[in-house]
């Protein structure tokens, strides 16, 4: 039967990869079928008995009383003291905020086309090349001219920071 079958290139090559495919679909089933051990595991346990105690309702939600209160009017304000949570320190009351940390210029270089650049960083940040308009931190650069770079905060102050020496 097989002596049939022409021994042909073509044919010698189909058959080969026909043996393939079959060496190849046997590795598959056997690899699909052996089950490797499971690492052992500790039970699950919980803190409590309380964590898998079923909760009960939420209070229902009075809506007529929102809809009447209408929190959308265009005359109503906001508290005058800002909410807390419970354990919140007040801001206020607790320490001055620090000072804002300025940009430092480490260096400028002017072109006659515009292109200017300065080299600045935020202290402790990377240093990086800046043009006019970029940000560092929270400052826009506004101009950069020889030996220093004037930023503009962000409530509208100008800043004229000189680059290092």
């Amino acid at each position: 039967m097989l002596r049939d079958i022409p021994a042909t290139p073509a044919v010698r090559v189909a058959f080969g990869a026909l043996v393939i495919a079959f060496g190849t679909t046997a590795w598959t089933l056997v690899r699909a079928t052996r089950m490797e051990a499971l690492p052992e595991v500790a039970p699950a346990s919980f803190a409590t008995a309380e964590a898998l105690a079923v909760r009960g309702a939420s209070a229902p939600t009075d809506i007529r009383a929102a809809v009447e209160t209408d929190p959308f009017q265009e005359n109503r304000t906001g508290p005058s003291v800002r909410y807390r949570m419970p354990g919140e320190t007040d801001q206020a009351k607790a320490a001055p905020t620090p000072e804002r940390e300025l940009p430092v210029v480490l260096g400028t270089a002017l072109a006659p086309d515009g292109t200017s650049f300065a080299m600045c960083q935020m202290p402790g940040g990377r240093a990086g090349v800046v043009h006019v308009g970029d940000k560092v931190g929270e400052y826009t650069v506004k101009s950069i001219e020889r030996g220093h770079v004037v930023f503009t905060a962000g409530n509208g102050k100008q800043l004229d920071i000189p680059a290092l020496r």
